[in-house]
């Protein structure tokens, strides 16, 4: 859970609170449901279909029924050029087998400018060590 706990006073620092920001390969959506309750606008994209049914069902359940999730691919944003704000990505580029440079040539091509791009991946840890 490190990566969750230890990564939230980062995330919620560097994230923009204007826009629109997107976490591409978002999961189970634990970053979206966090940083909408400090009123951030975020989606939630990632490519598994069944995942993000489950999330659209189960937000309303449990009262994040603002909170959006669609079904995406990081390399195909669906977001017009210059127009997110924000853009999230943890543990995602690392991957594809041809390297990181699609995604975050995707990413680019959708922050606005001075946007914020928030992009991770594995590394141990010095708390392990």
């Amino acid at each position: 859970m490190w990566d969750y706990y230890g990564l939230r006073p980062w995330i919620l620092k560097y994230t923009p609170r204007y826009g629109k920001v997107c976490e591409a390969g978002c999961g189970l959506g634990r970053y979206n449901f966090y940083l909408n309750h400090f009123g951030i606008d975020i989606v939630g994209l990632d490519f598994e279909k069944k995942t993000i049914d489950y999330l659209n069902k189960w937000k309303f359940k449990k009262g994040f029924g603002e909170v959006s999730f669609i079904e995406g691919d990081v390399t195909h944003l669906p977001f017009e050029d210059n127009s997110l704000s924000g853009y999230i990505s943890l543990g995602v580029v690392e991957h594809f087998i041809e390297g990181p440079q699609k995604p975050i040539r995707e990413a680019y091509r959708a922050l606005r400018a001075g946007g914020i791009a928030i992009i991770t991946t594995p590394a141990p840890s010095f708390l392990k060590c």
